[in-house]
Parts: C-alpha cells; structure tokens; sequence
C-alpha cells in the first residue's frame, strides 16, 4: 500500500461511542478534586466585614461562608446530593452579591447576565428570580420579568416581593385593578414602603384618591413626616394630575426643610401644569429658587428657558436651555426648544442645526411631529422651499413611534421603585471580590466533579468551564475539564485544558492521547500528527487510536509513518471488521479500487452488521461506473444504518440519474430534514421535484441552494428551467445568464433532463 503526501483520506468514521467500546483505557483518569479539610477555626477569607460583637456573643457566619462549609461537610460524608444543594446556594448567593455590584456600577446588562447564571445554579433561590424579574423590569422588559414571577408565585404564592413587583409591572401595562390586588397582598401586615407607595399610585389611577390618601397617612405614621416623604407623596399627585394636593405636599416638604433638593422644581412644574401661562411668574420664581441651592438641576433649565422664550426673552432662554443640554444631551425636547430660542434670537444657522439635532434624537417617534414643524417652518423663512417642504410632508405624515422604551415610562418606573433603599457610594474591598471569586470557582469545580462522576460530561464540562472563569489556578481544573469535554465529545473545548495540562505533564499519555484525538476530530490534522508522534512507538494496538494517528500522518504530509501505522493495523487486528473498514476506507482514499474492495469483504466476513462498510463499497462501485451495483450497496447500507444522510444522498443521486425522481425525492427530502443547509442535497432535491413536475417546491429547493452556495453553475440552470415552466421569463433568463457566466460562457444546454453534476 502506498500513501502519497497530497493524498485525501476519509474522516473518523466511528462514532465517539464506539471509539470508548474499542479503548476502554481512554476512561480510566480519575477525575480529580480538592478533598475538603476539615473546617478551619476561622474562615478562610472572610465574604465581608464582620460587625463588632459585644463580649460572649456569637459571630454570625456569612451565608456564602456557612452554604460553603455546608458542602464541604457533606462531601466528606459522601452526601453528594445534599453537597450539589449546598454549591448551588454558595453560587446563587455569590452570584447575586456581584450582580450587586454591578447595578451599583450601573452596568445593568452584565447584573442581568449573572442574575440569570444565579437563578438557573439554584432554581429554589426565589430571590435570586425576584432579583433577576427586576432588573428585567427596571430596564423596560416587561414580559420576561411577568415570566420569572409568575413562575415564582407558581410554586409559593406567598412571595411577597414577587406580588409587589409583579403589581408594579400590571400597573405599568395599565392593568390598576390586577395591580391593586396583587399591592394589597404584597402590603399584608408589613410596612414596606415599596409596595404601598406603589398601591397609593394605583388607587389613584384608579381615581381611589380617599384610598391613597389613606395609604399616605399610614406611610407618614409608620416612617414620620418628612421632606422626602411629602416629596414622594408629592410626585404620586402630580402623576395623577392632582395639581392642589401635589402642590400642598410640596409646600409641606420646604416647610420641614427648605434646602430638600427639586421640591421647588417640582412645584414649578405643577404650578405650569395647573394655571398654564397665566402663572408663568410664579412658575419662574420656583425654578429660581431651585437653582439657588441646586444649580445643576436639569428640569428647572429647561422649564426656565421656556418660560423665557414665551416671554421672548431670547438671550436669557438660550442659556438656560444650554445649560439643560449640557446636564442632559440625550434629551430631544432641549434641543428643540433651543433651536426655537437660538433662531428666534438671530442666530439662525445655529438654531436649525440643534432642531436636526432633536429630530436625531426623537428618531421615529410621532413626538418629532412638532419639530418637523418647526424646521420647516425655519427653512421656509430662509428660502429653503423643497427642503422646507419635505420637513412639512414629514410633520403631516409622521412615522409611527418605533415602540421603544419612552421617556415617561422611564419615569413611571423610577417612581414605583422610588421607595428602594441605595447602597450607592459603598467602597468594596478587593479581598471581598476575591473571596467571592474564589468560592464561586471552587463551588463550580466541586459540583462539576460530581456531575463527571455521574458521567454527565456534558454539564461537567459546562461547569468546569464556569469555574475557570473565576478562579483558574484550581489544581486539576484543566485536566477535569479537558477531560469532561473529550468524553462529551465537545473536541475543540477540551483542547485548550488539555493542551495546557500535556505542556506541565509531557509524559501523560492519556492526556496526550486525548488532546491528539482532540485535534483530529476538529480536522487539525497537522497538530494530531505532532501530538501523537511521541508515543507512535507505545501507542496501544487500538484500531481508533492507530487510525486517527495514520490518518493525521498522512493528512500531514507523513506518508512513511502512515504507512507504518497502517501495516502495524494489519499486523495486529487482522481478525477484527473495523481494522478492515479502516484499511479499506484507506485505499479507497488513494483509489486503489481492487485493494479497497477486498478489504471490505473481509470487514463483512467478519461482522456484515458493521456500518459504512456497504458505503465504501457503493463509493468504489460508483466510481467505477456501475450503477447498479452502487444501488444494492447503499441500500444494504441504509438495511444496517438508517437514514444515514449520506448514503441516503448517494442513492438519491443515483436514483435521480435513472430518472426515478419519487423515489429520489422521499430519499433527498429525509437527508434535507437532516442537513436543511446543505446546499448539495437542497440542487439535487430541486432538481428531483422539477423532474417529478413539482414545481413550487423545486423552485424553493433551488433558490435555497443558490443562496447556499452562490458559485455552482448547476443549480442556476436548473432554476433557470424552473422559472421558465411557471412562465416567469425574465426571471429564467437572467437566471441562465448567470449561469452561462459562472460556467465561463461555454454551451448552454439544451434538454430538460437532468444535469450530470460532479459528485
């Protein structure tokens, strides 16, 4: 047998599962891990800052510190049920606290993206869900956090914190009464601040005002009368459109404190939302008195700058209206009403440039109309007539709003949740990260252990994987994990573990089996050859093992040492049908026709049950011309494996050649249910359904294997014949020209039977 450098060999033709069968070997590293001592005096590192105790009393264990020791109790016990509970509390928990952190950091997507890890870790945490249905509420998704806590009540409808939220969120969908009953039981017998300022919203959407009302006096006797109290209290009136009780609640908050911060702004803006322009003086002065003690307030600019520009005070209203810009620049309406100021004032180019500049930022919401208006009317005024007119026809017809998250309901949400404590400004030691770091790392690794030793490879690898994003320098995490993904057949995660493990351990030949094995089934043959040439001489006679190697040597330009590996097959397994296969499949890769074929008889001989070997011998067959015999071959194929896609392809293909397109198309459809983006199988099912007549389908079959691969001339043509019998001519000849094209503008064909294409 001879083996060229260039040769093409055939890919690993057993499966994963039959490779184990034959190398048993392969499953004897233990999986390791970190024996839990005993539990040290003090805590290992402690989660946080313990409280000052006074004498004789108990220092109160952190909760990640106690589930952690829990587990370890429990592993040593050889409980790894009750230990698998105890790691998924300590990462829940762990979880939850850097989530945290990451709200305080305002960085809102990577908080939801662990809440959503703490919550699938431990699935009995309702806090960890509540937490989760949040912060999906607080950034505008309403479904997903109705979803998580309806879930929770499901499984206890005691929740409380689930029944506030979720009463929030029927609120914020206009649902008051379902809030108000999902509220009251939240309140219970509790004081919670939350839920019953967001009860006192509800009742007066509900125009209940006696009921809020009510609410608001329990709140001031439970928690005291004070600004920031009647300020909040305040805001649920100006809501409501309850201009003089807002207005006395804001009064009542400068009473207690005449420094509390946005109760004159606040005012200022009922006061123009209740007697409109005829209170534009007492209006301004609540808006001045604010900027005294609060120069940075965004609201009290903005409104100061339009009370200015209807009093055409132009000058002075562009200034605050910059200033309104500068503390807010993602606001639309400032730039609007500074744009009217600025052309008004003179300064007209500077003007139209900041209503562009609202229009950008109102994007597709109807709230643009106004401003489209007012561009148009600027531009009209300067002579710019089409471009005035298109602004105009814009403000006619304006788009529908793109349904984003707006503005007030932004607000709305701020308001129910305006009650919730903040930890903001919290310095957070960096021995506090890292001690979370660390039990998250080893909470994963240890439960990832217990799952490979359930054979459960899959999720073993998964968690393996978790643990080394925290806390990588776990000893034995590489060689776990790597091993975890090898046995759960996911090659290219496994190959960096495993990498890293063979360069600290060079003489670990179940690791450097396993990482060569890595690379070959992800078609790295070079690196295959590399691992495995070291321990060529000591390789066990395995028939996998030595076939992945000759083929990796072969594949790599080492056609000597294939050779070798291959007659080392021979000389060893002779008796055995896969050894066979392999040879077999090795000939027919060099086309060596007579040599392969008798090497599948001889795998049949042994075991006429064994799969791909019928395959080998149709793909000689066809090769070779004889049709009929490639049939029988691939259906003896298809008697001992079934609905494999490509035998099921290869007799398909034959069957369309002999005309037989119904039984070519039940065949193609199958392998097309299995490889729908295979864009061989969509050309040569099309091309069966033209033949049959069915056209629609065809067409669909044809235009997916275009799209699929846009270079092969065949399906054009076939397309081309497609169209035309459905009478869509043009779309048939462009279609044919584009094949004409791909094929170098050669002869066209000129029957409707079907094209030969290269196999």
């Amino acid at each position: 047998m001879t083996l060229s450098t260039g040769s093409r060999c055939t890919t690993f033709v057993l499966s994963v599962a039959a490779l184990f069968s034959i190398a048993p070997f392969l499953l004897q590293p233990a999986f390791a891990q970190e024996k839990p001592s005993a539990p040290p005096a003090a805590p290992r590192k402690p989660l946080r800052k313990q409280p000052a105790q006074s004498p004789g009393a108990k220092a109160q264990e952190d909760p990640v510190e106690q589930h952690l020791r829990a587990a370890e109790t429990f592993q040593l016990a050889g409980d790894l049920q009750s230990t698998e509970v105890e790691y998924r509390k300590v990462i829940s928990l762990a979880l939850q606290r850097l989530a945290a952190l990451r709200v305080l950091a305002q960085d809102d997507a990577q908080a939801v993206s662990l809440l959503q890890s703490a919550a699938a870790a431990d699935p009995s945490d309702a806090e960890a869900q509540i937490s989760l249905a949040s912060m999906y509420f607080r950034a505008g998704d309403l479904k997903n956090a109705k979803d998580v806590l309806q879930s929770v009540l499901a499984k206890n409808d005691r929740q409380l914190a689930a029944k506030s939220l979720l009463g929030k969120i029927l609120f914020t969908q206009g649902d008051y009464a379902g809030a108000a009953t999902e509220l009251r039981d939240a309140l219970g017998n509790d004081s919670d601040l939350d839920a019953a300022y967001s009860l006192a919203l509800t009742y007066l959407k509900l125009d209940q005002v006696a009921n809020a009302t009510n609410v608001f006096d329990e709140m001031l006797v439970a928690l005291g009368s004070t600004a920031e109290l009647h300020i909040l209290i305040g805001r649920a009136y100006q809501e409501a459109e309850k201009f003089d009780l807002a207005s006395a609640e804001f009064r009542k908050a400068l009473q207690l404190n005449p420094a509390v911060p946005r109760a004159h702004s606040y005012l200022g803006m009922v006061i123009l939302r209740d007697k409109g322009d005829a209170a534009l003086p007492d209006a301004r002065r609540e808006f001045e008195a604010e900027l005294v003690r609060n120069p940075t307030d965004y609201s009290s600019h903005f409104y100061l700058g339009v009370i200015q520009f209807k009093e055409q005070q132009y000058v002075s209203a562009q200034r605050d209206l910059s200033e309104a810009v500068k503390l807010r620049p993602e606001s639309p309406e400032a730039y609007f009403h500074l744009g009217q100021a600025q052309f008004e004032g003179g300064n007209r180019e500077a003007g139209i440039a900041q209503l562009r500049k609202s229009i950008e930022l109102y994007g597709k919401s109807s709230e643009a109309q106004p401003v489209h208006q007012a561009l148009a009317k600027a531009l009209e005024s300067l002579g710019q007539h089409e471009e005035a007119q298109r602004e105009a026809s814009t403000a006619t017809n304006p788009q529908a709003s793109a349904g984003g998250d707006s503005d007030s309901a932004k607000q709305l949400r701020a308001m129910l949740t305006s009650g919730a404590s903040s930890a903001g400004g919290q310095k957070v030691p960096p021995q506090y990260l890292a001690a979370l770091k660390e039990a998250l790392g080893n909470a994963y690794h240890n439960l990832g252990v217990i799952y490979a030793q359930r054979a459960q490879y899959s999720e073993a690898a998964g968690l393996f994987a978790d643990a080394a994003k925290w806390s990588s320098d776990i000893k034995a995490l590489d060689r776990n994990w790597g091993t975890a993904s090898f046995r759960a057949q996911q090659y290219e995660m496994a190959i960096q573990p495993l990498d890293r493990v063979l360069r600290s351990n060079p003489d670990d030949p179940n690791v450097r089996q396993m990482l060569a094995l890595s690379y070959f089934m992800t078609n790295n043959f070079q690196r295959s050859a590399e691992i495995f040439r070291p321990i060529l001489a000591t390789l066990p006679d395995t028939p996998s093992l030595l076939y992945a190697a000759g083929i990796s040597l072969a594949r790599s330009g080492d056609s000597q040492g294939a050779s070798e590996i291959f007659r080392r097959m021979l000389q060893r397994g002779s008796n055995s049908a896969e050894v066979h296969l392999f040879l077999g499949q090795a000939h027919d890769a060099q086309k060596e026709d007579t040599e392969a074929l008798d090497e599948f008889s001889q795998a049949l001989k042994l075991n006429p049950q064994l799969a791909q070997v019928n395959y080998g011998v149709g793909m000689v067959h066809l090769r070779q011309g004889n049709i009929e015999l490639a049939e029988k071959d691939f259906r003896a194929e298809l008697a001992v494996n079934p609905r494999d896609a490509s035998t099921e392809f290869r007799l398909g293909h034959i069957l369309l050649i002999q005309q037989r397109h119904a039984e070519a198309v039940e065949l193609l459809a199958d392998v097309v249910r299995q490889k729908p983006d295979d864009a061989d199988t969509q050309y040569e099912l099309g091309t069966a359904l033209l033949g049959k007549g069915d056209l629609k389908p065809a067409t669909e079959s044809l235009e997916t294997a275009v799209r699929l691969k846009p270079d092969q001339p065949f399906a054009y043509y076939q397309l081309s014949l497609a169209y035309r019998r459905q009478g869509r001519v043009q779309e048939a000849d462009s279609t044919l020209r584009h094949y004409e094209k791909l094929k170098g503008n050669g002869p066209k064909a000129t029957s409707d039977s079907t094209s030969e294409k290269p196999l």
